[in-house]
């Protein structure tokens, strides 16, 4: 097939931690550029990234002369889905036609943009002391305390601390 559609993709967001990472709900941009270097004028242009949802084309042109080029901006939400994976790995696409029909595609770098993962850290203990002293006896309450921790540098969205010990859980 004919070559020279090349196409470069690039994250331009910086990171908002020191640590250079990315976190969930944070929107990113990246740069995708195409360059017709085919030698010949190309029709029907169109520039995708399959990161969109639905229609996944970003930008489309009736014609792109032989030796032109044209860059466009694509944002993206990162999602939860995302951050537990631990990154966004992505490639953008780029197609067109020549005047007698003959497809021509080409494919940028792939970009991977470091997530930082959910974690935290969660702690139980016996909150209370035994009437005796040293141990429960059947029908005393035992009363638990539980210590949720963030331990990211960003911030945790709609979490909900989970104990499969059946009781009341006043606070």
């Amino acid at each position: 097939g004919l070559q020279g559609l090349n196409v470069y993709k690039q994250l331009i967001t910086p990171p908002t931690s020191e640590s250079g990472m990315y976190a969930a709900g944070q929107e990113i941009s990246y740069m995708i550029t195409v360059e017709n270097k085919t030698g010949v004028d190309l029709f029907d242009l169109e520039i995708s990234d399959p990161l969109r949802s639905g229609n996944t084309v970003i930008a489309s042109y009736k014609k792109m002369p032989a030796g032109q080029g044209v860059t466009v901006t694509f944002h993206y939400i990162i999602t939860d889905a995302d951050a537990a994976n631990g990154s966004v790995v992505n490639t953008a696409y780029a197609t067109g036609a020549t005047a007698e029909g003959v497809t021509v595609r080409g494919t940028s770098n792939t970009v991977t943009v470091p997530l930082v993962k959910p974690e935290a850290k969660i702690t139980k203990y016996v909150s209370v002391i035994p009437a005796n002293g040293e141990y429960f006896v059947p029908g005393e309450t035992i009363e638990y305390a539980v210590v949720f921790m963030n331990v990211t540098e960003h911030e945790l969205h709609d979490v909900e601390v989970y104990d499969p010990l059946k009781g009341s859980n006043e606070d």
